[in-house]
């Protein structure tokens, strides 16, 4: 993959910055590592032997043996190159370092905060981080007069961290209205291009820098981003250099969830109102989460319901508040319902439903209802569907099912006044109808004896 800006950048005043075109520096790194091998055998080999020939008396076979040595490793290049696929050109143009901090004069470094072009974030919790580039550039005793707007940044940008949007550096110094520096930020490219706004004369010496922040949060990052990209530098007329890349690498730990899943038996108000031909038991999921650094972008949780083998889904009737469930097969062939499925977000902290079992095709029947999270995180395509460490996605409860009703014993009576003497808010009457009693309140309360 080739990196890099495009070749041309308009600055603030809107002229026109020309960049060198962008390489793939994957091979001319490949090419330089296998040129420092070679060397470091080369120097060692023509060392050691004409040393010790030259402790023999046979100076004279110095330049044979190193012409030797010289065609022997030149072959072996060949047949690296050969089989790596290095571009012979790229070799033909010498094996130098492309990336460059001087130009006409001018000392320039771009790294981040750390003093490292390698920055790399692995979040582990609900965390932020301000990762910051810092350019510093000096001169001594200038050769000559640079004008204003005759110098130019371009800094990669890592706002693509970010995962809806690309996120603009949240502190520039080139804001600051006494800035020294103007910038344009291309948000496409999320490339900032900096212009000088300052002259510098001839016999003059000038040191400086200016800085770029992000404010990232972890779980509005990207898991796996990862990018290496090379700053640039140019002055009008006297070409342009580039510089050694900065790599960001970011990721995230997923977040974890724990399921439990609860019965008991309705109230006597709820068996009042229910389908007298079920057995009816009430069921509670808990959800509990550890947030860390990635959230679920879905989440899908699947109840099953494993009945004697002579049973009809015609005997299961299955509620959710008031609205009635319908059973259905999973993926896997399994008979339930879902509480919710694909819903953005993770569940919430309790899922709530009832469950109806026949009583004249179940009643005395052992069954199980187990329930189960699939989990969609954010950053990826497939579901999660086991367990990780920490995490317990399967909850279930085995039981047989057992008729029970409920007698109702009559009422009770009770009244809940608030007989004071001042008023409603608090303050002194301010006449004998303020005195009277405030209200009161009559309550008749059903009373109920569960039986087997």
């Amino acid at each position: 993959m080739k990196e890099g800006p495009p070749e041309v950048l308009k600055s603030p005043t809107g002229q026109e910055i020309h960049l060198p075109e962008a390489r793939d520096f994957s091979q001319e790194r490949q090419l330089r590592n296998i040129s420092q091998i070679i060397k470091i055998h080369f120097h060692y080999i023509s060392f050691h032997n004409c040393h010790k020939k030259f402790e023999k008396g046979e100076l004279h076979m110095k330049n044979k043996m190193c012409s030797s040595l010289k065609r022997f490793l030149a072959l072996c290049l060949s047949v690296i190159i050969a089989f790596t696929n290095i571009q012979w050109q790229t070799f033909a143009e010498g094996v130098t370092d492309h990336y460059s901090n001087y130009l006409d004069g001018w000392k320039v470094d771009v790294a981040w905060s750390t003093l490292s072009t390698d920055y790399e974030w692995n979040a582990a919790g609900d965390s932020t981080r301000q990762p910051k580039i810092v350019v510093t550039y000096r001169i001594e005793n200038a050769e000559k007069d640079y004008p204003a707007g005759s110098m130019h940044f371009a800094i990669p940008g890592i706002g693509n961290a970010n995962r809806n949007s690309t996120a603009k550096a949240s502190k520039l110094a080139a804001d600051q209205s006494d800035s020294e520096w103007s910038y344009d930020w291309d948000q496409g490219n999320d490339l900032y291009a900096f212009t000088n706004q300052f002259d510098v004369k001839t016999g003059q010496s000038v040191s400086g820098g200016f800085e770029l922040m992000w404010n990232f949060n972890a779980r509005n990052c990207e898991n796996g981003f990862a990018q290496t990209k090379s700053p640039y530098f140019s002055i009008d007329g006297d070409g342009s250099i580039v510089m050694e890349p900065l790599s960001y690498k970011f990721t995230s730990a997923k977040d974890r969830y724990r399921i439990y899943l609860s019965k008991e038996n309705l109230t006597g108000e709820q068996y009042e109102n229910a389908d007298q031909n079920y057995v009816w038991y009430d069921f509670t999921t808990r959800f509990d989460k550890d947030v860390l650094s990635r959230g679920v972008y879905k989440s899908t949780y699947f109840v099953s319901l494993d009945l004697p083998d002579e049973a009809k889904t015609s005997d299961v009737k299955v509620l959710q508040g008031k609205k009635t469930l319908t059973l259905t097969r999973n993926e896997d062939g399994e008979t339930g319902f879902y509480p919710f499925k694909e819903q953005y977000g993770g569940p919430e902290t309790y899922q709530y439903f009832s469950i109806g079992f026949k009583k004249t095709a179940l009643d005395g029947k052992q069954v199980t209802v187990h329930g189960h999270l699939d989990r969609m995180y954010q950053d990826e395509s497939t579901w999660t569907k086991s367990a990780a460490s920490n995490e317990i996605v399967d909850a279930e409860q085995t039981f047989t099912v057992t008729s029970y009703s409920f007698i109702h014993e009559g009422y009770t009576y009770g009244i809940d006044s608030k007989n004071t003497y001042e008023r409603f808010d608090h303050t002194n009457p301010n006449n004998y109808a303020d005195q009277s009693l405030q209200w009161q309140n009559h309550r008749f309360y059903h009373q109920w004896k569960i039986t087997a």
